[in-house]
């Protein structure tokens, strides 16, 4: 399911970083009609969240335990490859 933002759009807070992530748009990943990550193009956003950094990644944020919550966000843009990231546990092949 691909879901579209229009501006400011989805924010996510850069974990060790300053700022937000945020996207344009995101496809949502599900595994037995449960959400466990969704994927997209982010941009970087300065800590007020009214002017972009320079950086734009594309970004999978998981539900890395199952409860719900998406928690764990990964740049796969940071020697990870595009399309290639790691199945949250609860998530079986």
């Amino acid at each position: 399911m691909l879901t579209k933002y229009r501006q400011p759009g989805l924010r996510v807070r850069r974990p060790g970083g300053i700022g937000f992530w945020e996207f344009e748009s995101v496809a949502k990943l599900y595994y037995h009609a449960k959400l466990f990550a969704i994927v997209g193009t982010a941009k970087g956003v300065n800590e007020s969240g009214d002017g972009y950094l320079g950086w734009v990644t594309s970004m999978v944020i998981y539900d890395e335990d199952g409860d719900g919550k998406l928690e764990s966000t990964v740049d796969t843009n940071a020697g990870n490859g595009a399309f290639v990231f790691h199945l949250p546990s609860w998530v079986t092949r």
